[in-house]
């Protein structure tokens, strides 16, 4: 009886053993395997970042804004380092136009954030532009019959990249 005691005991240690090498070995290939992912991940993050800031020719940030009053009257602001619209009554609209030239070929993105990403519209978007070359690019503004007078802002994004 003590020999089948012990062996029954032994047979449960070696059993825990296994189990305790099984989970073990179970997590180290977890653990391998999520810091391969992990090492993955930042390398490819990192490659995409280095390769889009070398397609990257320029990027600009133009403010715009725009006062919608109550009376009728149209404004002109005739900034460089903005597209400003001035002021505008509800239900009407204004144009102001970007010059953008390059020295090499490039393909041209714009968008537009913030409060006024609702009034704006861009006529030519996401085009090549040749070497050399510029373009007026049209900035429509149509704000809406609903509009509450007042201040309106935004960012108008301009990135030139390699194609």
């Amino acid at each position: 009886m003590i020999k089948r005691q012990n062996s029954t005991k032994a047979k449960q240690a070696s059993g825990k053993k296994v189990d305790n090498i099984i989970v073990r070995s179970t997590l180290i290939i977890i653990i391998v395997l999520s810091l391969g992912i992990l090492i993955g991940m930042i390398s490819y993050t990192l490659y995409t970042v280095n390769n889009y800031h070398d397609k990257v020719i320029t990027y600009t940030i133009l403010n715009t804004s725009v006062e919608v009053v109550k009376y009728n009257v149209m404004g002109l602001n005739g900034d460089k380092d903005a597209v400003k619209f001035g002021k505008i009554t509800a239900g009407n609209q204004g144009t102001r136009f970007l010059n953008i030239s390059t020295n090499e070929k490039a393909i041209v993105s714009i968008y537009v954030t913030g409060e006024m990403a609702n009034f704006i519209s861009v006529q030519k978007n996401n085009f090549t532009m040749e070497q050399g070359t510029s373009e007026l690019i049209p900035i429509n503004l149509d704000v809406s019959k609903n509009a509450t007078p007042g201040n309106y802002s935004g960012k108008i994004y301009v990135q030139l990249s390699k194609p």
